[in-house]
């Protein structure tokens, strides 16, 4: 899977023999300016975020340029490396090592040097005229590496460019504050810093409704959540290269977004597959690594109520480890819960009580590959699971009180084979009013199809198609449908990620069997995930990644209001 070893070591040794004593007036760093527009040439005029030598306020997660210019008092032919680093609201300076923006290779620092939209060692041209002196031809551009490269004169000006972002969770993990200062110095290679007429400096922001972070692996249903008193939560984990679980809260409406009792978040890592279900102001939550957990998280209810963890990490089984992680959960009239999980060899059904333990109740032999899992309960304690099989079929069986899974239905054969289409169903929702199932599921043309179970008559209505498609598959390495169905006052609701655009669109479907005109929501983003859920005033809030690419720092909160009506 796309998992990475979250490592240090490949730190140069030499970034930490920097002393923190000023060198001698030799080399002189005099101007810099920060350039907002990441994607200029290394010698453009435009795209500034402030002036010569002010401080510029930069967005977290977004990538941006650093511009210095060195000023030279030395006589004959030297060698300059100089090595970045940098320091939060006056504490220790750190070095800015290589860390790629929004993958990484191996970690995800608060702060780090990127892959720049110029080649790395590009001359410089004189775009911070505030000196006496020639200006030089040794300066250049920067990349992903910590230290400069390129030869120099003597007795000039030069500068030096050097493409950067600061992340709003890093590795830890850390997360930045809004209005936080992050100030950079430069050194030399093997030797002390350079004196600094001036201190770079930007000032940190953070944008409304953005969230950061990355998605869970191969999610289900993770949120957003509201609680009581108007609160939301979401599930993920801070980087891609330190893969914890983490729950975020906005009390804001999702403007803002901070992680809660990260304390007390639960040890077990590396979340795989992750399914949840809300009671009251209780998330039960199911999670899968090598093993299969169970985790609760209380939201807060009103003034004085508590929040956070209350059952870290419950063991529910130790299955043989399948191709795709795969996981869903429910939880019936009298507080049973059920957990299914696939492994190599089938599905299996849990149940826990009250004495938290969580015993088989039947485990679905298979000589395919029965994985994707998704879960909906109806009325009664019927439960539906859905899934597929690994040769093209999609079905949907009935558990009811917790007993065995017996009568099942085909929903379709054409669904793709691939190991990346076992996630191509969504997660069925339930209407009470006619006391039908929905389900939309992707077939091997990339199209969305839509069938509804009748369950007092156990009847599957036609095939109706959603959407032409082809709607993304496997965006991430995650093994599932671009896509996420919910039922809201009464309507289905279809958020999905088209293949050609990764924009996000959305239609929605008042009488069974009639969708309406898709209505484009984000435009020009790289959409890889999304998942939406119904909040208190009628609106829906929904999360997507716009172009992590796996990696980290992309996750935004939005509401969808007026085209609902």
């Amino acid at each position: 899977m796309r998992r990475l070893l979250c490592l240090w070591a490949f730190l140069p040794f030499y970034l930490l023999n920097a002393s923190n004593c000023d060198s001698s007036p030799q080399e002189v760093l005099t101007d810099f300016r920060i350039r907002s527009e990441f994607e200029l040439p290394l010698n453009a005029h435009t795209g500034w975020a402030a002036g010569i030598n002010e401080m510029a306020s930069i967005d977290v997660d977004r990538p941006f340029r650093l511009r210095l210019q060195i000023q030279s008092e030395d006589e004959g032919d030297a060698l300059r490396h100089y090595v970045l680093w940098y320091r939060r609201n006056g504490g220790p300076w750190q070095p800015v090592v290589d860390a790629d923006f929004p993958y990484p290779a191996y970690a995800s620092p608060t702060v780090s040097l990127v892959s720049p939209s110029y080649s790395r060692g590009d001359a410089t041209k004189d775009l911070l005229p505030q000196t006496d002196h020639e200006h030089g031809e040794d300066g250049a551009g920067q990349g992903l590496a910590p230290v400069s490269t390129r030869a120099g004169e003597t007795g000039v000006a030069s500068e030096w460019e050097f493409p950067l972002v600061i992340r709003y969770f890093a590795d830890g993990p850390i997360r930045i504050d809004d209005g936080d200062e992050i100030e950079f110095r430069l050194g030399r290679l093997h030797g002390d810093f350079l004196v600094s007429a001036i201190t770079p400096t930007v000032r940190v922001r953070v944008p409304d409704q953005h969230i950061g972070g990355t998605f869970v692996e191969t999610p289900g249903r993770i949120g957003p959540w509201q609680s009581g008193d108007g609160s939301l939560y979401f599930i993920m984990e801070p980087t891609e290269t330190d893969n914890r679980f983490m729950m975020v809260k906005s009390t804001d409406g999702g403007n803002s977004w901070k992680e809660v009792d990260g304390q007390n978040r639960p040890p077990a890592r590396d979340l795989e597959a992750v399914d949840a279900v809300c009671e009251g102001n209780l998330i039960h939550i199911i999670h899968m690594e090598d093993v299969v957990w169970y985790h609760a998280f209380r939201m807060t209810s009103g003034e004085g109520s508590s929040e956070g963890w209350v059952t870290q990490s419950e063991l529910i089984g130790e299955p043989a480890k399948p191709p795709v992680q795969s996981v869903g959960l429910e939880i019936l009239s009298d507080g049973t819960l059920l957990a299914f999980h696939a492994d190599g060899t089938g599905i299996t059904m849990r149940s826990r009580g009250n004495n938290g333990r969580w015993p088989v109740v039947t485990h679905e032999e298979s000589t395919t590959r029965y994985s994707g899992i998704q879960v909906v309960q109806g009325e009664g304690n019927r439960v539906y699971i859905a899934y597929s099989d690994g040769e093209g079929n999609a079905w949907i069986q009935l558990s009811v009180n917790g007993n065995p899974p017996a009568k099942r239905w085909l929903l379709s054969s054409r669904l793709g084979r691939s190991e990346a289409d076992v996630g191509s169903i969504l997660t069925p929702v339930f209407s009470p009013g006619d006391e039908t199932v929905a389900i939309v599921y992707r077939e091997h043309d990339g199209s969305l199809h839509e069938r509804r179970l009748d369950t007092k008559a156990g009847v599957l209505s036609d095939p109706v198609r959603v959407v032409k498609g082809p709607v993304i598959q496997n965006a991430v390495d995650s093994d599932q449908t671009g896509a996420d169905l919910i039922a809201h006052k009464g309507v289905l609701h279809l958020f999905y990620i088209p293949e050609a655009s990764r924009d996000i669109l959305y239609t929605k479907s008042i009488r069974p069997g009639s969708w309406s005109d898709p209505v484009t929501l984000v435009h020009g983003i790289e959409g890889s995930w999304i998942r939406a859920n119904g909040l208190q005033d009628g609106t829906i809030g929904f999360v997507y990644d716009a172009g992590s690419l796996g990696g980290s720092g992309m996750n935004r909160f939005e509401v969808l209001s007026g085209v609902m009506k």
